[in-house]
């Protein structure tokens, strides 16, 4: 299973990215304009440049760019119009699922452009109707979608778990092996409202089940 990694905007602490670029291993790297200046920091040399390049350092793509600097001469380099319906984040994922990736990773994305933040949730939901595992990693968290039984792993690495509704309701969700559990239960936003947040593992693994819609998964920590 091809696994390809998008590194974009955003919030990314510099020694957490670093540390988990030496845990992963990817077929291919994705770099989105702003988040090309952590890949340079880090001597990452991406297989895919993306982006309208409005958030780049120009000296940071133009070593890119440079004949002479062949350890980077085989990035491949895709321009984008910056009047375009899709985000810079979205046309990677675009990319990502015709590289035909089975996991995509995704570093940065969340940040103090809520927008951009939530479109990068959305993007989540995109991956998983096109049958790619996709999940945001930052300094605290681990975000993903779900939309059918799944057993969850307790990595004992965060404190919380959060399940959330999203783009509609996820409706029959039954959460075992959780400290707050679940039966059947509607997170239905025209009855109760009700956000799943701040659950806890009740043992090493959970079990989550839904009939209908899809879940937001946050695992985190409080900093």
């Amino acid at each position: 299973m091809k696994a390809v990694l998008i590194i974009t905007g955003g919030d990314i602490d510099r020694k957490f990215g670093k540390d988990f670029l030496t845990e992963h291993e990817y077929e291919e790297i994705i770099a989105v304009d702003g988040g090309l200046a952590f890949a340079y920091e880090a001597d990452i040399n991406p297989t895919y440049i993306v982006g309208d390049f409005d958030t780049i350092d120009n000296d940071i793509l133009r070593k890119y760019y440079s004949s002479d600097n062949t350890d980077k001469n085989d990035t491949k380099i895709i321009r984008l119009n910056p009047v375009k319906d899709s985000t810079d984040t979205e046309e990677a994922v675009n990319l990502a699922i015709k590289l035909e990736a089975g996991i995509i990773h995704i570093l940065g994305g969340i940040g103090n452009r809520l927008d951009h933040s939530l479109g990068n949730l959305f993007l989540l939901k995109k991956s998983l109707k096109n049958g790619v595992s996709a999940t945001i990693f930052t300094q605290n968290s681990e975000i993903y979608m779900i939309d059918k039984k799944t057993i969850i792993e307790n990595t004992h690495k965060y404190k919380y778990i959060s399940f959330i509704q999203f783009d509609g309701n996820a409706k029959g969700v039954t959460l075992k092996g959780f400290k707050y559990k679940i039966e059947n239960f509607d997170f239905d936003t025209e009855k109760t409202y009700r956000l799943g947040i701040s659950n806890e593992f009740d043992g090493e693994c959970g079990e989550v089940d839904i009939k209908s819609g899809e879940l937001l998964v946050v695992m985190t920590n409080d900093s």
